[in-house]
């Protein structure tokens, strides 16, 4: 038996991949007894939360987006061609329903993988441990972002799986490459490795640390063939390009277009309130008005 704790990022990142090729070799594992999953707490509130914005809002949006330049189009053509843009039109509303289909079923299959795992809380010690990293600003607490805490004890959590509930060979495997590595370019490749100040949580044979990209390579090695080369090859790629454009949205200097508003799920709760959408990035920004 093999244990797994992924980060709450890779289950989104699951989530938001065009086929379950991914998520169908983890069920056959599963049913084989070849894998557990150990489910933090965190990532399943942090799942919940956010499958809607993360998930299924960003297709919606490109969506809209996309079709609103195909309209415009529609108006600068003559009549003969208006046929064209109509077939261009129905094609992409069919595959973008198609794509919500999958990633609403995406997060459905996730959702009863991580009901069905092993539920688990960092200890106190723990606690007291990432407060204390927090206070020496060591990774992951040298960033910007508010919620490294939450990324420590997802972390914290798998490691006492490992120790406490002897759930060996165990694999911590996220994609949080700001938080818990430090990136490095050499020759003609970009690799990402494990962050110094974290290095020791790893130091036994069979309590690793993984990114998410090497997840088909994890699965190979635990059932040689399940994903063939060119799934795998097609997953990496998928995983590489959701990881690029997370990096430039966190990069964006925003341009919120104010005079676009619309209302959306408050992300501090209690309703609808009012957002603006990045001009560049796409990103929401909450002005915390809510609908009355």
């Amino acid at each position: 038996m093999i244990y797994l704790g992924l980060d709450t990022c890779v289950w989104l990142n699951i989530a938001k991949l065009d086929d379950d090729t991914l998520l169908s070799s983890f069920e056959q594992l599963l049913n084989e007894e070849k894998i557990t999953f150990i489910v933090p707490e965190i990532v399943k509130i942090e799942f919940s939360r956010n499958k809607e914005i993360k998930v299924i809002e960003p297709l919606k949006k490109s969506y809209h987006s996309k079709l609103k330049n195909i309209q415009e189009m529609s108006k600068l053509v003559e009549q003969p061609d208006s046929e064209l843009i109509q077939s261009i039109f129905k094609k992409y509303t069919d595959n973008y329903e198609q794509l919500l289909t999958v990633h609403r079923k995406n997060i459905e299959r996730i959702e009863r993988i991580l009901t069905d795992g092993i539920h688990i809380e960092p200890s106190i010690e723990q606690k007291a441990e990432g407060a204390m990293m927090a206070l020496d600003k060591k990774a992951p607490f040298f960033g910007e972002k508010k919620n490294e805490m939450t990324d420590c004890l997802i972390l914290f959590s798998v490691l006492e799986a490992a120790r406490k509930q002897n759930c060996k060979p165990i694999y911590f495997i996220t994609d949080n490459v700001d938080d818990f590595a430090v990136s490095k370019r050499e020759e003609n490749n970009e690799r990402f490795t494990m962050h110094e100040n974290i290095a020791h949580f790893f130091d036994e044979p069979d309590v690793k640390y993984l990114l998410s990209p090497k997840i088909t390579e994890l699965v190979d090695m635990i059932q040689p063939d399940l994903i063939n080369e060119d799934e795998a090859k097609r997953i990496n790629e998928d995983f590489t390009f959701i990881r690029e454009a997370e990096e430039r949205r966190k990069k964006c200097n925003h341009e919120f277009d104010t005079e676009n508003g619309f209302w959306f799920n408050s992300m501090y709760g209690g309703g609808l309130s009012w957002h603006y959408r990045c001009k560049n990035c796409g990103v929401y920004y909450d002005t915390g008005d809510y609908y009355n």
